[in-house]
């Protein structure tokens, strides 16, 4: 995703499309690791308008890895949580 400075104001473009509409929403966030499923919801995000395109900050992103990190200790098969409630 680029940014660019128009004035004051921030423009974001859907590295995807380019397209310059791009919304802020929540997403489930789904990752396999080792022998683990993880589902994840609530994930803030921003999204493209026109291609649908889902965009996660790098601090959310460090987050997600920080909490399968401490669930996997847990040997689940499937891990399902709430990321508004778990980080």
């Amino acid at each position: 995703m680029e940014k660019q400075l128009q004035g004051e104001k921030i423009i974001m473009k859907c590295a995807n499309c380019g397209n310059d509409k791009i919304v802020d929403s929540y997403t489930s966030y789904y990752r396999k690791e080792e022998n683990a499923y993880f589902i994840i919801e609530n994930v803030p995000c921003k999204v493209c308008v026109q291609c649908g395109e889902t965009f996660f900050s790098l601090k959310d992103l460090e987050e997600i890895d920080k909490l399968i990190k401490m669930k996997l200790k847990d040997k689940n098969k499937l891990n399902l949580f709430d990321f508004k409630l778990a980080a």
